[in-house]
């Protein structure tokens, strides 16, 4: 269940106030997680449906690719203050995913290129065009790295 509310932004030194570069971010409650292979696909709904990949909240089968669904609505909700696709109920919002099988998220002008590239590869609606989770995914971070300005904190 990956949303703002379970990610924990953590001070490892003991300095008071360290720039945001030093800060680690650290996953809490695993209410609901479980483990799945590769290959394995899921066909449970739990969570919370503003940050479901839209495989999840349609009822699909799903693999961990869903969470990186939610990894990008949680960055994009940093950049923005809310979420990438909105609607008034979780029934709206999987009727909106159901009605729109191309998403392009409405990203700020201020975000670099290669944020702009990130979100766009994990905000995929068919988690088959979603970036992979191995090498693709790991080396975004050292790539965005210095290049994120900190617009605004939501």
């Amino acid at each position: 269940d990956l949303k703002p509310q379970n990610l924990l932004l953590c001070n490892p030194g003991q300095r008071p106030n360290p720039p945001a570069t030093d800060l680690i971010v650290k996953l809490a409650d695993f209410g609901f997680a479980r483990f799945l292979g590769d290959g394995h696909m899921a066909a449970t709904l739990c969570g919370s449906p503003m940050y479901m990949a839209p495989e999840v909240i349609m009822s699909l089968q799903y693999c961990a690719k869903a969470d990186l669904w939610s990894v990008g609505t949680i960055i994009f909700q940093c950049l923005t203050g809310k979420a990438p696709f909105q609607a008034q109920t979780p029934q709206a919002l999987k009727q909106f995913y159901e009605r729109n099988k191309e998403l392009r998220p409405n990203i700020p002008t201020y975000c670099s290129p290669l944020l702009k590239d990130l979100l766009l590869a994990l905000l995929k609606r068919n988690s088959k065009d979603r970036i992979e989770f191995g090498n693709k995914f790991a080396s975004f971070p050292n790539k965005i790295n210095g290049f994120i300005v900190v617009h605004a904190i939501y």
